[in-house]
């Protein structure tokens, strides 16, 4: 079997070829061909470009291997909104996922298709776990009598006096609509939603 291995290491280890022995030779050992050791660069502040899990993740589509080892979960996600969008790509392209330092994560043993749904389960409670604080805030805003959302165009400051004198150069036939409507700073669809509304005698010509 192929295998495709990936790490992070710190980015002051840039330019150096760091291989990460102790997985290879637990691969190794188990018989597997290593296909490719990817790996990333982590900064000082914990961020990482991840060019090399792209990388992995387009070679995996391809088929080019059939198991991704990595050093530890968080190395690749940290939510379970994240762990379940990595499955289900890997799923979908027949890659197994298994972690070298946690055991029990392995998607190719037979408890990994109970790991996988278990994952969606979670991410599935981690949206809603979201949503449902969102709600609860925009509630609370709403009940203190606070603007909730993008205000309307016509509580701009200054707008509707604004408005009126484009209005009257419009009607006059001193400016187009999209003239009008740049003049505004709003679209030209927002433009005729508010003439059509106010004034339904003028319509395109």
């Amino acid at each position: 079997m192929k295998v495709a291995i990936y790490q992070k290491v710190p980015s002051s280890e840039r330019g150096k070829a760091i291989s990460p022995q102790d997985i290879r030779e637990f691969a190794l050992a188990q018989g597997w061909e290593i296909y490719n050791c990817y790996q990333d660069y982590i900064s000082p502040s914990g961020n990482s470009r991840r060019t090399g899990w792209i990388e992995l993740m387009v070679d995996a589509r391809q088929h080019n291997f059939e198991l991704i080892l990595i050093r530890r979960l968080d190395q690749i996600f940290y939510l379970a909104t994240e762990a379940a969008e990595i499955l289900k790509e890997l799923k979908q392209s027949g890659t197994g996922l298994r972690s070298y330092s946690e055991l029990w994560f392995d998607t190719t043993s037979i408890s990994g298709e109970a790991l996988f749904h278990l994952t969606l389960f979670y991410a599935a409670l981690e949206e809603n776990r979201k949503y449902q604080n969102l709600k609860s805030g925009l509630d609370y805003a709403r009940k203190m009598g606070c603007q909730v959302g993008r205000p309307r165009v016509t509580q701009r400051p200054h707008f509707n006096q604004a408005y009126g004198d484009i209005l009257e150069r419009l009607r006059a036939g001193q400016i187009s609509r999209r003239q009008a409507a740049r003049a505004l700073g709003i679209g030209y669809a927002t433009l005729k939603r508010l003439i059509d509304s106010k004034y339904q005698g003028l319509r395109d010509s």
